[in-house]
């Protein structure tokens, strides 16, 4: 977004904000839904966080890149959220129900750069892998890089050892390693 157009936002222009709310809510939904895994109430979080703009576009800098400040922005509400549900664990079939609701909602964004044609084709690949584990790494994984859990609470919750969770996590990790042609951003983040 050009620097006229966010100070167009901060002085209140309606018409510059639903570009913006048109341009940013389905990445917004697709990010926050990416941890929460319910895309109804990513939507409601996105939504918190573009009303949220709005109301606070006075404290908008003219320089702010908007890329970063949303990303942060949904991470933090997305966290916020599972911390306040104190990481209620959905089941290994909603989740993977959930994979299929982000791949409809990739559809949503009408942007193909060269870079998110890599990013959806890594998240693709990335998805598939997800769903080739054995249902023990698939469900300790889930449990430590989604909802960051520590080895020895995923240990307490699934009664197993911390060492058959690193195991685990460890054999996953390789896994992904060796079946990665492109190990993008989006995926170094995620592991």
């Amino acid at each position: 977004m050009k620097r006229s157009e966010i100070i167009l936002i901060k002085q209140g222009d309606p018409n510059i904000y639903k570009r913006l709310v048109k341009e940013w809510f389905p990445k917004l939904c697709i990010l926050i839904n990416s941890y929460i895994f319910n895309i109804e109430i990513a939507r409601d979080l996105a939504q918190e966080i573009l009303i949220s703009l709005w109301e606070n576009r006075n404290k908008l800098k003219d320089d702010t890149a908007f890329d970063k400040y949303f990303y942060v922005l949904a991470k933090n509400k997305a966290f916020n959220y599972l911390k306040q549900k104190r990481y209620d664990i959905i089941d290994i079939e909603d989740y993977e129900t959930e994979l299929i609701k982000i791949n409809l909602m990739e559809q949503l964004l009408e942007k193909d750069t060269l870079e998110s044609i890599i990013m959806k084709e890594n998240i693709q690949k990335f998805q598939t892998l997800i769903q080739s584990l054995p249902s023990n790494s698939k469900e300790i994984f889930i449990l430590s890089r989604k909802y960051n859990l520590k080895n020895k609470d995923i240990a307490a919750r699934l009664g197993v050892s911390v060492k058959t969770v690193e195991y685990h996590i460890t054999k996953t990790l390789a896994f992904f390693r060796k079946n990665m042609e492109v190990f993008s951003c989006f995926i170094i983040f995620i592991i």
